[in-house]
């Protein structure tokens, strides 16, 4: 359940999307019992890697020209929801701001709308907080986005600790898991450099935080107290200098010689040359990466990598 209360339940991310709720025990046991499974069904396998092991979270925004919306504007007031519907699928966001022109007439000249796709304020997670905290929410406060912003803005950080605790509880299950198969089997994760997605395709500076805020990702203490045997940070739309610098401060945050193998995306927005590949590689080695991880499969089988060009 996100920051205003709907559930992906009712509204899947995208139209598509359900995410599991890591507070809850059976779905710890799922994750364990699963990866134990894959790798007592599949012998060969070398280990399991976690891809999505993070809260989903964006912030989304956009903004509607009102000029001639007319008399409907009287129907929209600071924090109603309004809902895009395409064929079956629908999402909800909330006017976060109203500018007029004129009220008479009905001129407008923008609405702005949000929606905070924050993860997880269900009843479970936030007594399942305040548990651990001892915490205590007043008692006049009776919808959800009224606790999440009241947590938010007088327990925020706990908030923070929390969920990353909360992934770690997990983790440490699933390698528990992985070991019991055999000592030899790996456990890797794959974790974001920053928040939001491409944040240097819109002038913005990587913020390796953000992970841990927005993502509840805290993977150095994770890699710190041996949970995973190595680590794959998704450095997408990166450029060749960026992706050295922000693998070289992952690699002096990461204590040890853990492994660390960066992500590197090819898709058509985004094509990538053999000789390009190979500027990126040369990157990451010098900024003390093991090796790349590439993203994904169908978008990379067409590279002739030694002749530096697609087939």
């Amino acid at each position: 359940m996100d920051y205003h209360g709907i559930s992906v339940l009712d509204e899947p991310i995208a139209g598509r999307r359900y995410f599991l709720d890591p507070t809850s025990p059976e779905v710890v046991d799922l994750v364990a019992a699963t990866s134990r499974h894959i790798l007592e069904s599949y012998p060969a396998l070398e280990g399991i890697q976690l891809d999505f092991i993070r809260y989903y979270h964006y912030h989304s925004r956009f903004t509607v020209l009102a000029q001639e919306l007319g008399h409907t504007l009287s129907l929209l007031a600071e924090g109603s929801p309004v809902q895009l519907v395409v064929g079956d699928k629908r999402v909800t966001f909330f006017l976060e701001q109203k500018d007029m022109l004129y009220h008479d007439p009905p001129l407008g000249k923008e609405l702005h709308f949000h929606r905070q796709f924050s993860y997880c304020f269900c009843s479970r997670c936030i007594e399942e907080f305040c548990r651990r905290q001892g915490a205590v929410l007043p008692a006049e406060l009776q919808s959800t986005q009224e606790k999440a912003e009241w947590i938010l803005g007088h327990l925020g950080e706990a908030w923070v600790h929390f969920r990353a605790q909360v992934l770690e509880d997990l983790l440490a299950e699933v390698r528990r898991a992985v070991k019991g198969v055999g000592a030899d089997k790996e456990l890797s994760i794959t974790v974001w450099y920053s928040s939001p997605y491409g944040s240097e395709l819109v002038g913005r500076a990587a913020d390796l935080d953000s992970a841990v805020w927005d993502f509840g990702q805290d993977w150095w203490r994770w890699a710190e107290v041996g949970l995973v045997d190595f680590v794959c940070p998704m450095n997408y739309w990166l450029t060749t200098e960026s992706f050295q610098m922000v693998i070289a401060k992952q690699r002096s945050r990461l204590k040890g010689d853990l492994p660390l193998f960066s992500g590197i995306l090819r898709s058509p927005e985004h094509p990538l040359s053999g000789e390009e590949l190979t500027a990126y590689l040369e990157a990451a080695r010098r900024a003390g990466a093991a090796g790349l991880c590439f993203f994904h499969y169908g978008t990379w089988r067409d590279l002739d990598w030694k002749v530096g060009k697609a087939r």
